[in-house]
């Protein structure tokens, strides 16, 4: 990459090569999940001071934010104010984590023009929402999916089966709370990704996509856990 980045020529082929590499967004998330959210402020009209404040849900942690944001720990909410000249655009980064209990949550964004300190609000507070879904909704999802045409073909039943033995025996060890419950958890559902070849071609999206939503939970669940005492 550095490499690349080296020759001029290359550059706006890496960084669009980059953009190929993106997952698109979802709007549900595990409990504890990363999510970045980029905010991109463009003023359209004369030179103004800015000042944007996102507020987050109480249970969500701020981990990042570029440019550095202030943070108001009673309101949980983030903030930046700049100056934006004609036709300027700003982009803010945050990356925050996600409420640790399912929910329908959102983030509210809003922007004031700021002019000789006294700050006014420009139209309505932006709202992006979201859901937090557990394992074991995520749990039920595949267990549909898989029971959906076309995967409930006598053609996949063998496979089907299998898969659905092994993903309640995971669930299993998931629900000891322990870390090798989450250990165990881990090792088979990479397992179960990986036995998905044989309902080829039929899609399984949705199998997969929740695969990966117990996956994330389990190695969110295990770093909660207390590190386990080492013998000498």
């Amino acid at each position: 990459v550095s490499s690349l980045r080296s020759q001029a020529l290359w550059q706006s082929v890496l960084e669009r090569s980059f953009q190929y590499l993106l997952p698109v967004q979802s709007s549900t998330h595990t409990p504890g999940a990363l999510l970045p959210v980029n905010t991109t402020i463009a003023n359209q009209g004369a030179a103004t001071g800015v000042q944007v404040k996102i507020t987050l849900p109480a249970t969500s942690a701020t981990l990042g934010s570029n440019p550095t944001a202030t943070m108001d720990a009673g309101t949980n909410t983030v903030g930046w104010t700049f100056d934006l000249a004609v036709q300027q655009t700003q982009e803010l980064f945050l990356t925050m984590r996600v409420p640790p209990a399912t929910g329908d949550y959102a983030l509210q964004t809003r922007v004031s023009t700021v002019n000789n300190g006294t700050s006014n609000p420009y139209g309505n507070a932006l709202a992006l929402n979201f859901k937090v879904i557990s394992a074991a909704q995520s749990y039920v999802d595949v267990r549909a999916a898989l029971l959906s045409s076309p995967l409930n073909s006598k053609k996949y039943q063998k496979p089907r089966e299998r898969l659905l033995e092994d993903l309640a025996d995971v669930m299993g060890t998931f629900n000891k709370n322990t870390a090798k419950g989450y250990d165990d958890a881990i090792e088979k559902l990479a397992e179960l990704v990986d036995s998905l070849a044989s309902f080829s071609p039929a899609d399984t999206t949705t199998v997969r996509l929740g695969l990966d939503r117990i996956l994330k939970e389990a190695e969110w669940r295990w770093s909660l856990l207390p590190a386990a005492p080492s013998h000498h």
